[in-house]
């Protein structure tokens, strides 16, 4: 389990417990934990992109070769950006139920909640296959 599947858990824990309104804080700061995780990941990934870019047509003796070159990397890279995005539309929705949750004073539906983390789950997992793919 990594650091940001573990926050995740600890923060389904809190909430199904009913911690109360720090449970709430607590999710929030675990799934922020995991989505920045996420962004420097994929930050990393976009450095090493652009550079695998720009020596792809630095080494391409015509044109076309280079955008041949290109290409194949932009076929590599882009179910990483897939499925960060899914990962950071999923976190987007959890974070929304939390905060209406916090502003109705109300109790999270812990079913919807444990079927996001889910998605999340699954996201981050599809997101750490594509990543480990490119190399």
């Amino acid at each position: 389990m990594s650091p940001a599947q573990f926050l995740v858990f600890i923060g389904i824990l809190l909430v199904l417990a009913g911690c109360g309104p720090s449970a709430a804080t607590q999710t929030i700061n675990a799934l922020n934990s995991a989505a920045d995780v996420a962004d420097k990941a994929q930050a990393l990934l976009a450095v090493e992109y652009e550079r695998e870019q720009l020596a792809a047509v630095d080494t391409a003796t015509t044109k076309a070769e280079a955008t041949a070159e290109v290409y194949k990397i932009r076929q590599r890279y882009a179910p990483a950006w897939t499925s960060h995005r899914v990962f950071r539309i999923v976190w987007i929705d959890i974070a929304t139920a939390v905060q209406i949750a916090q502003a109705s004073r109300e109790p999270i539906d812990g079913v919807k909640l444990f079927k996001l983390l889910a998605k999340l789950a699954d996201a981050q997992r599809s997101f750490i296959e594509s990543v480990k793919k490119i190399e």
